[in-house]
C-alpha cells in the first residue's frame, strides 16, 4: 500500500521503489494510510457490521490482590506490595481470610489507603482483594465499542447477568439528588464505557455498578465488544476490512500526500475516488466477496463466495 501511494504521486525510481526525500517520507505515508484505515473506514464499517470485528473476553471481578502488612493500624490499610491506585477510592477491600469488607475512603500511595472503619492489627498477614467495578482488558486500548457486558455475582452462578449500558450523564441526571448507588442492583446492573487514567495512560474501561461482591470470583465479568484493528506497521500487514475496500485506503492516503505537495486539483480527484470506494465498501457484507460471473454455454452464472 505504501508503494502504491508513492507510485500515484510519482515518487518512484526505475525499479518502482519509493523515492523518499524531505517532501514526503515513508513515516508520513504510513500515518496517512493508518488514518484513512482506522479513523475513516473502520468506524463507519464497524457501525454497519459490528459482528465483523467482534471479540470476547472474561476477567476476574477484583482489581488487585495482595497481603496486608504488619504496619496497618486503626483505619490505615497497608499492603506488603504495591497494589493500590488512586482509582480505588470508594472501592471495597475484601479480606478473604476473615470474610470482612471495608470501603476505601482515601488514597495515600501504592501500598497505603484509608478505610471507613478500624482494622487495627486484625488484618495483618491476611489476603485481600480490591473491588472497584472498573475493568480493563489485555487489549483494552483496542476496545472500540462494547456489545454485551455480563457479570456473575457468586461462584455458583451458571450464567452471566446482563448489564444495561448507561451514559455517565444519564446516570447522574436521573439521580436527582439521590445517591447514584440506589438506581441499580445485582438484579439490574448497569455499565458505562469511559476513559480512565491507568498508570498515567488514558485507557478505555468498563465501569460496572453495583460492584458489591462478597467474594473474589475468577472469570466473573464477560465482555463482547467491537475490536479496533491494530495499526498497519509492516509491509505484509493486511487491513481488516473486506476485499474491495483496500484500494480506498490507498486513494485516501494519496490525497493526503498530494495535499501536502499543494497539488490540490489532483488531491481532490483522489479524495473523490476515496469517497466512492468508501461508499462501495459500505455495501459489502462481511461474509461476501464481490460477485463474479462465468460465461458458459451463453449463460451467465453468478457466483458469490461466502465465509463458513
Amino acid at each position: 500500500m505504501r508503494n502504491r501511494v508513492f507510485s500515484y504521486i510519482n515518487y518512484v525510481d526505475g525499479s518502482a521503489d519509493p523515492i523518499t526525500n524531505s517532501d514526503i517520507t515513508t513515516t508520513e505515508v504510513d500515518r496517512w494510510i493508518n488514518d484513512r484505515y482506522l479513523e475513516d473506514l473502520f468506524p463507519e464499517y464497524a457501525s454497519l457490521h459490528p459482528e465483523y470485528y467482534s471479540a470476547e473476553a472474561v476477567i476476574d471481578n477484583y482489581a488487585a490482590t495482595g497481603t496486608v502488612a504488619a504496619g496497618s493500624t486503626s483505619s490505615t490499610l497497608v499492603a506488603s506490595t504495591a497494589i493500590f491506585t488512586s482509582n480505588m477510592v470508594d472501592g471495597i477491600a475484601y479480606n478473604s481470610t476473615d470474610d470482612e469488607t471495608r470501603k476505601i475512603t482515601a488514597y495515600t500511595n501504592t501500598t497505603t489507603v484509608t478505610v471507613d472503619s478500624a482494622i487495627d492489627d486484625d488484618w495483618d498477614g491476611d489476603t485481600i482483594y480490591i473491588f472497584t467495578g472498573l475493568f480493563t482488558y489485555a487489549d483494552t486500548y483496542l476496545v472500540h465499542k462494547p456489545i454485551w457486558v455480563g457479570v456473575k455475582w457468586t461462584s455458583s452462578d451458571l450464567d452471566f447477568t446482563r448489564c444495561d449500558p448507561l451514559k455517565d450523564e444519564d446516570l447522574y441526571n436521573s439521580s436527582r439528588g439521590r445517591t447514584a448507588d440506589t438506581l441499580f442492583s445485582q438484579a439490574y446492573p448497569v455499565y458505562t464505557f469511559q476513559t480512565e487514567s491507568v498508570s498515567s495512560v488514558p485507557t478505555s474501561t468498563i465501569k460496572i455498578r453495583p460492584f458489591d461482591w462478597t467474594t473474589n470470583i475468577e472469570d466473573s465479568v464477560y465482555l463482547k465488544y467491537v475490536k479496533k484493528p491494530a495499526e498497519l506497521t509492516n509491509t505484509t500487514d493486511v487491513p481488516r476490512i473486506p476485499l474491495g475496500g483496500h484500494k480506498g485506503i490507498v486513494f485516501g492516503a494519496t490525497a493526503d500526500a498530494l495535499m501536502k505537495l499543494e497539488k490540490f486539483d489532483q488531491a481532490n480527484q483522489y479524495e473523490a475516488k476515496f469517497i466512492e470506494a468508501k461508499q462501495r465498501l459500505m455495501k459489502i457484507r462481511p461474509s461476501e466477496r464481490p460477485v463474479r460471473t462465468i460465461d458458459f454455454m451463453k449463460n451467465t452464472l453468478p457466483f458469490t463466495r461466502r465465509s463458513v
